[in-house]
């Protein structure tokens, strides 16, 4: 029968160099925070003047990160312009089927009332004078 396989991290020598610098770098890491915590406290134009030397030492990292960022914040936004624009676009289709329709509409009854015009054969017609004629010596009394 095989013996059991054991899983703990001291069986391997690489598992055990992988703990340990995992508890090296949290121990470290811990003593870095408290520095700065103290340093903070204790002296903040010190302080200031290291978060502004880390600032910008970082600088091309955290723009290149922020742009990352903004790319990926961007895309919802993208999605949704898209929902957007796509339901748009079937709101102006039914608009312009509609604005089709009422054309169509007035283009039948602009012809229809040219037929009709021609059907009848009406012109306007400007009515000029037959007589141009003055009265004389006339009273509502007079038989003339």
């Amino acid at each position: 029968m095989a013996p059991p396989r054991n899983r703990r991290p001291g069986f391997s020598r690489r598992a055990q160099y992988g703990l340990f610098l995992g508890y090296v770098i949290a121990v470290a890491g811990s003593l870095v925070a408290a520095v700065l915590l103290a340093l903070s406290a204790i002296d903040p134009p010190a302080f200031a003047v290291l978060r502004a030397t880390v600032a910008e030492v970082t600088t091309p990292v955290s723009s290149g990160l922020s742009a990352v960022g903004q790319w990926f914040g961007a895309i919802p936004g993208g999605v949704g312009s898209y929902v957007g624009v796509h339901d748009e676009n079937k709101r102006l289709h039914k608009q312009l089927a509609d604005q089709h329709d009422l054309y169509m509409r007035a283009r039948s009854l602009v012809y229809d009332n040219r037929r009709l015009a021609a059907l009848l054969k009406l012109r306007e017609r400007i009515a000029e004078p037959v007589v141009t004629a003055r009265l004389v010596s006339s009273s509502a009394s007079s038989t003339r």
